[in-house]
């Protein structure tokens, strides 16, 4: 099972987010331009016999440059900066 979650931070510098948030977790966001997000990915790791060993959980933290779009305009994605985190260091 992976289970990929998102907490807007607002526009706080990424080195300000010192911990992992405690609300505000969803599967799914409209990312913002300016702000910064905090991605949890919990999952299963498999050993050699792929049998469910441990659930895991990797964080990143990104930051929406500005969105991108097409030649009419339209949004069609954002452009992002992002860094593995590990919240204990």
């Amino acid at each position: 099972m992976n289970i990929v979650e998102f907490c807007d931070m607002g526009t706080k510098k990424l080195s300000a987010i010192k911990t992992v948030p405690t609300s505000g977790w969803a599967e799914e966001v409209a990312v913002i331009p300016n702000h910064r997000y905090v991605i949890r990915n919990n999952y299963s790791q498999w050993n050699s016999d792929l049998q469910r060993n441990e659930q895991k959980v990797a964080y990143l933290k990104l930051y929406v440059v500005d969105y991108t779009t097409n030649t009419s305009g339209s949004i069609i994605g954002a452009e992002v900066q992002y860094c593995e985190w590990t919240p204990e260091q």
